[in-house]
């Protein structure tokens, strides 16, 4: 994940993460997080109409988990855990590291850029400066599909849970916290004036032991609820 000095506990705690922390959980957590994430990376995909030719960039890729599902394309990971990128390299990956406000590709030249779960990891006036790197290096009509905790939702609730009872504190390392109307301004003052904001995950993660229950339940979050646990932001250029 793209760090600076203002986030110099994140970046030791991070690096002490065993390579590849992130698929591991993806692939072999507990089946709220399986879940969590197989959910999640489905809404993103679907955000956007992915083809053989477009160019792809997952910013704050990790180890891979999510880089790994995307359908073929000319898809390049960014992060800036040496470990990690490394654990993708192995996977087959095309990955590269980078901090996030400094993106290491041509002005208009990206047709699609993902971040999940990165932009509440660094200070806002690092994220302000990302969204602006992603502005740049997309085409005109080119998207980004971004999500976040949000925190006008249950997810502070989810949030000291997790950290109380798991081997993360996230309330450490979550440093800046976003609502849809936050991170709704942050897009609209770097340039994007054509977006979505919505949010999913309330209760369905968790009814996730009865999966026609969690489903039928998630169908309605989606359509019904606007204060779901994580933002999901499409912005077009």
């Amino acid at each position: 994940m793209a760090i600076d000095s203002g986030a110099s506990f994140m970046s030791s705690f991070y690096d002490t993460l065993r390579p590849g922390h992130d698929y591991h959980s993806v692939k072999q957590g507990n089946v709220i997080q399986r879940y969590w994430h197989a959910q999640k990376f489905g809404y993103m995909r679907q955000s956007v109409n992915i083809t053989p030719e477009m160019v792809v960039v997952d910013v704050g890729c990790g180890s891979g988990a999510f880089l790994e599902t995307l359908p073929p394309c000319q898809k390049h990971g960014v992060d800036h855990s040496v470990e990690q990128l490394a654990f993708a390299r192995k996977l087959g990956l095309t990955v590269v590291q980078s901090e996030a406000d400094a993106l290491p590709f041509s002005d208009g030249s990206v047709d699609v850029v993902f971040s999940s779960e990165l932009i509440e990891h660094i200070p806002r006036e690092k994220g302000e400066k990302m969204i602006e790197e992603f502005y740049r290096i997309l085409r005109p009509g080119g998207k980004v599909v971004l999500t976040t905790p949000n925190y006008y939702s249950l997810w502070p609730a989810i949030e000291e849970l997790w950290s109380r009872t798991g081997p993360i504190d996230y309330r450490k390392i979550h440093i800046t916290h976003y609502t849809r109307k936050k991170i709704t301004n942050l897009f609209r003052e770097n340039g994007f004036q054509k977006m979505r904001v919505k949010t999913f995950f309330l209760i369905s993660p968790f009814l996730c032991f009865v999966p026609v229950l969690a489903k039928w339940v998630s169908v309605i979050e989606n359509k019904l609820i606007n204060r779901g646990a994580l933002l999901w932001v499409v912005a077009q250029k």
